[in-house]
């Protein structure tokens, strides 16, 4: 029964590491995701996507024709690669860099709040644009994942307390396992140390911008499961210690002297007195009860004759 015991632990211990780190994953997904965070995140590097597209150069070359559409009307059309917006002349006026950075600020958010007719895994390949990853669809399906993720480590969580025989030492090793799932996202952008740079890389770098702050949630989760685990221990030992005094203190009790001991099936005089009224009363009702029936009867007898 412990060899049984002692491996359903060590599963779900191995699996809840693997659902915490799964859950961090999706989460900084999620979280990297969210329109106020991606913005700026993805102007840094979305010019040089734009320069791929070449909507940059068409810019650049329709800055004169832009310039003298001004001079009659408030704002200019642009349409390119899909993408069509208005570009106020108070941008354009003020050279083609504010307008390539207003391009990308529209593009960004026409592609992120665009509608998606399809599951996002089909619509990563049927659309030739890298921007469905960047998209609010991309953000509320790996928010969606994460979701599942932190339920199933909530499931394992309890099971692991459930299942072990010290529920303080289930508190603590699920503390540790939440503290060291949250360790890889402390700093996540090293790995793109390994690789060259590149446009594909700065734009891939998005996804990790919110990498700290789910490392900072998930270790003061661990860290406050951890505490309370090491405290469930303090008080247990608090509590023995409670019980050893207080049995030291019933055995060194100096005994009642005669006068005062009262036995438990000993009465008071006054008991006594108590129970002998109760008696009489019983009797006295039970007598008035005959009484009674033997009237009734004669009175029913003296009707018959």
């Amino acid at each position: 029964m412990g060899f049984i015991r002692g491996g359903t632990v060590v599963i779900l211990t191995v699996v809840l590491f693997l659902s915490l780190f799964l859950t961090n994953s999706f989460l900084t997904l999620s979280w990297s995701l969210e329109y106020e965070t991606l913005q700026p995140a993805i102007m840094e590097s979305a010019d040089k996507i734009l320069e791929n597209l070449g909507i940059d150069k068409l810019l650049d070359e329709n800055i004169g024709v832009m310039q003298v559409y001004c001079q009659i009307y408030p704002s200019f059309p642009f349409e390119a690669e899909g993408y069509s917006f208005e570009i106020p002349c108070d941008v354009i006026l003020t050279g083609s860099q504010s307008i390539v950075n207003y391009g990308i600020e529209q593009i960004v958010y026409t592609t992120y709040y665009q509608e998606y007719n399809c599951d996002f895994w089909d619509c990563i390949k049927t659309t030739s644009q890298p921007f469905v990853l960047v998209s609010e669809k991309a953000k509320n399906y790996w928010n969606s994942k994460a979701n599942i993720f932190i339920l199933i480590s909530i499931i394992l969580a309890v099971l692991l307390f459930f299942v072990s025989k010290s529920k303080q030492t289930a508190l603590i090793i699920a503390g540790i396992l939440t503290v060291f799932a949250a360790l890889p996202f402390r700093k996540l952008d090293w790995i793109l140390s390994f690789f060259p740079d590149s446009s594909f890389l700065s734009f891939f770098s998005v996804f990790f911008t919110r990498s700290y702050n789910v490392f900072l949630v998930m270790l003061i989760i661990g860290l406050v499961i951890f505490a309370v685990g090491i405290s469930l221990g303090f008080f247990k030992v608090g509590f023995k210690f409670s019980k050893l005094f207080k049995k030291k203190g019933e055995k060194g009790e100096a005994p009642l002297t005669k006068g005062t001991e009262k036995s438990k099936d000993k009465f008071t005089k006054e008991e006594v007195k108590e129970i002998v009224k109760e008696v009489v009363k019983k009797e006295k009702s039970k007598q008035n009860l005959r009484k009674n029936v033997k009237d009734i009867v004669k009175k029913e007898l003296d009707k018959d004759k």
